[in-house]
């Protein structure tokens, strides 16, 4: 250590920077010491710290700077030793940084740091313990400056203030990445092991065509008013919250909770749906909804059905859950045309926000998406009727945030005479993990349901491409 510490000594400079960084006996200064003087001595110290901490976690920027420069040495597989990271210092222009009013500076601060090395594992999370208390007073200050403002907003500003909460008081580690010889390792046993990486749909064909519901995706389902988007959407709700049993939050704008209540009591017990409405429901009626009163009632189901809801309300609703301990593994969202527009130039600007934004929040709680569209008029006035991706109203952003994009098409609901009715036919528009083609289901809306023709494993003579 002393043969490091003179060479430390030779090659160090004066320095002009001073700026009393801390006062002597601050438990924090001393426990930041603490880890660069190991860190600075070897690679594994440098390793092992950073899976606690990032260089932000230092509250000394002279600490900071000396630990990023370990780190740049340590993964590049250089040694990590004070002569080297002094020349990495030098190199980086930041030797003059490297100081300390009470160590010195340049070389002699790195061997004072040297002399206070200390146990990595036990002063590393006493630096952790520091950053995430200045960053909570630093987080209630902000919160109290949101709360002050003038043009309040529940939804927005709650949201802000709830979520700068949660982000200070969660436990924030080494941001390293991590290397692709783990990623694809892990990759490569859940191949092996057959483990489906997405939840199911409740339709076979749909799931094998798209490779089901996948976390951090959005799936945009687009139809004319009447295709099925809604309903669509709440049997997959549906089907994952109660034949899965995972929590599911089904935020909808155009229907209340109980218009979509009657949809799953007649889906589910095979119920003509205007006898719930109209409230004629027939002993028959009664006794096959008491048969189906246990998968009714056992469901992990949310349904949201406030107006004006924006997206700063659902993330609000997400938070909500998983606070709860029933974090939802599936948002669905009925529909985009209704949600609350952000400040914007215009329409079409804000319809794309509110696309990125429900991609965001597919990304932010590591879920699927699914998000519903109307499709404009355009095809009314072609001879063929099929929507396709330009035809989603006001925003082509809406094609481009989408990972997987489902077109609604019902041809008996523009020709009276034809094969195809009661079908409608579910054109996978876009699909980043599987293939292009049209799925064809059982449109039963007197049941208030959507039901698949087949359960066998998908090929590409099933389906139209």
């Amino acid at each position: 250590m002393s043969e490091n510490g003179n060479q430390v000594r030779h090659l160090a400079a004066a320095d002009p920077f001073d700026v009393d960084l801390a006062a002597p006996g601050d438990p924090v200064a001393e426990s930041e010491r603490a880890v660069l003087g190991s860190v600075i001595q070897s690679s594994a110290a440098a390793h092992e710290a950073a899976a606690i901490l990032g260089p932000h976690h230092f509250a000394k920027a002279a600490h900071q700077i000396v630990f990023e420069a370990a780190l740049r040495l340590a993964d590049a597989g250089q040694p990590v030793e004070p002569a080297s990271v002094l020349s990495e210092l030098a190199a980086a222009g930041t030797l003059t940084h490297a100081h300390d009013h009470n160590l010195g500076s340049g070389g002699v601060f790195l061997h004072s740091l040297m002399e206070r090395a200390g146990s990595t594992g036990y002063h590393a999370p006493k630096v952790l313990a520091a950053w995430q208390q200045r960053n909570v007073k630093f987080t209630l200050k902000s919160c109290e400056s949101i709360a002050e403002a003038a043009d309040w907003d529940p939804d927005m500003h709650l949201d802000r203030i709830r979520k700068l909460i949660e982000d200070a008081t969660a436990y924030t580690g080494s941001t390293a990445l991590r290397p692709q010889s783990e990623i694809v390792l892990e990759a490569l046993e859940a191949v092996e092991q057959g483990i489906d990486p997405g939840l199911s749909t409740g339709y076979p064909d749909l799931d094998d065509a798209i490779g089901g519901l996948r976390p951090g995706e959005l799936i945009v389902v687009g139809a004319r008013p009447g295709g099925g988007k809604s309903l669509l959407g709440l049997c997959i709700a549906d089907h994952v919250s109660t034949r899965l049993g995972l929590p599911v939050l089904f935020s909808s704008l155009e229907m209340s909770q109980d218009e979509l209540t009657h949809r799953r009591i007649a889906s589910i017990a095979r119920v003509p749906l205007v006898h719930l409405t109209r409230h004629q429901v027939t002993d028959a009626d009664w006794e096959l909804i008491r048969r189906a009163q246990d998968r009714l009632v056992n469901t992990q189901l949310r349904v949201d059905d406030g107006s004006g809801v924006s997206l700063a309300h659902i993330r609000g609703r997400l938070r909500g859950m998983a606070r709860s301990g029933y974090a939802a593994r599936l948002l669905v969202i009925d529909y985009l045309g209704l949600l609350a527009e952000p400040k914007t130039e215009s329409r079409q600007q804000a319809v794309a926000a509110l696309a990125r934004g429900a991609k965001l929040l597919a990304r932010e709680f590591a879920i699927p998406v699914l998000l519903a569209a109307q499709v404009n008029r355009s095809p009314e006035s072609r001879s063929d009727k099929r929507p396709g991706l330009a035809d989603l109203r006001e925003s082509g952003e809406i094609e481009a945030a989408a990972d997987i994009v489902l077109m609604l098409y019902r041809e008996d609901l523009h020709e009276q005479e034809t094969a195809k009715a009661g079908e409608v036919d579910v054109i996978i528009s876009k699909n980043r993990q599987g293939p292009l083609c049209t799925v064809t289901m059982t449109f039963q809306g007197h049941y208030g349901r959507i039901v698949s023709l087949g359960t066998e494993p998908w090929s590409s003579s099933r389906f139209a491409e």
